[in-house]
């Protein structure tokens, strides 16, 4: 006589729909983590959510400020990469987990809460936090003309240090130091020139000499085909290059007011500068430029070889 199982069959596991996949990815792809928390994981989508957002707010932001020229491509690269990781990895965990081990709804699971989520993470995280570091820590710009070259070029896009010039910022502005402004005449744009006197400085230029209290900036003066000539000036922190194209005889002398700053561009016939829109107000100074991050001239080319370059 044959004995009986006393086992019932085991029954298979049961699957996800195809439906509950395609929001559990949809729902990850609009906010890292987010497919997590449609899949009962409020755990570990927030560990998914904190590295994106580590990777896309600050890494990106340190690496900006505290690497090496030379590594800076490579830092940002592998903030980008952490980034994309996080994100790529929350589709694809969200899709099968969905898939292979699909739980019941939770309580806490309806659309009031998802759109809570969803705006905290928007307003009070990525607008919030994005804001906080464009406004103190770091914040990138497009340069839009020639009238800083041959340094910094159109369609160069760099980091602006924004912990200058403030109670309890690192450091104050500096003879020398590109400088990014409020245009007098504009509020809502910014201009960055070089600054060439501080409070107290007088400025005289004649030709293409620059003149700071009677010092002359010129180191070398170099004559080029065109009626181009280049001058390397001396700042607080090194040497730098200006140029002027057919420079005019008439001799200008300013005094800079105490609380404010004397800039020029360093295109020096092709710069609207405190030679013509008188000076700018230090309170205006809202950062120094720091590093050419990426650089796309007029016809959509990329200039690999400007890519980290240092501001001098």
């Amino acid at each position: 006589m044959e004995e009986t199982p006393d086992t019932a069959p085991v029954a298979p596991p049961r699957r996800g729909d195809i439906l509950s996949v395609l929001v559990a990815g949809a729902m990850a792809f609009v906010l890292p983590g987010f497919g997590q928390l449609f899949n009962g994981q409020p755990n570990k989508a927030l560990w998914i959510f904190g590295i994106f957002c580590a990777a896309v707010l600050f890494l990106m932001a340190l690496a900006s400020l505290l690497v090496p020229d030379r590594f800076l491509l490579a830092a940002l690269g592998a903030s980008l990469l952490a980034a994309g990781a996080a994100w790529v990895y929350g589709i694809a965990d969200a899709m099968w987990r969905a898939w292979r081990s699909p739980a019941p709804p939770r309580p806490w699971q309806t659309l009031p809460v998802y759109a809570g989520v969803l705006l905290l993470a928007y307003v009070g995280v990525f607008k919030a936090g994005g804001g906080y570091v464009r406004a103190h820590v770091v914040e990138p710009f497009r340069i839009p003309s020639q009238s800083m070259a041959p340094g910094i070029q159109r369609g160069d896009f760099l980091f602006a240090d924004k912990r200058v010039n403030c109670p309890g910022c690192s450091r104050t502005v500096r003879h020398g130091d590109v400088a990014l402004f409020i245009y007098p005449d504009n509020r809502n744009m910014v201009f960055i020139k070089r600054i060439v006197g501080m409070p107290g400085d007088r400025i005289e230029i004649d030709g293409t000499r620059v003149a700071r209290n009677g010092q002359d900036l010129t180191v070398r003066s170099t004559d080029r085909p065109g009626g181009r000539i280049e001058v390397v000036e001396r700042g607080a922190r090194g040497l730098y290059e200006v140029e002027w194209t057919h420079p005019g005889e008439e001799k200008l002398s300013f005094d800079v007011p105490h609380g404010h700053v004397f800039v020029m561009g360093d295109n020096r016939n092709h710069s609207q500068d405190s030679r013509r829109i008188g000076m700018i107000p230090l309170a205006d100074v809202i950062g120094l430029a720091r590093q050419v991050w990426l650089s796309v001239d007029d016809r959509f080319n990329f200039r690999w070889e400007r890519m980290g370059r240092a501001v001098d």
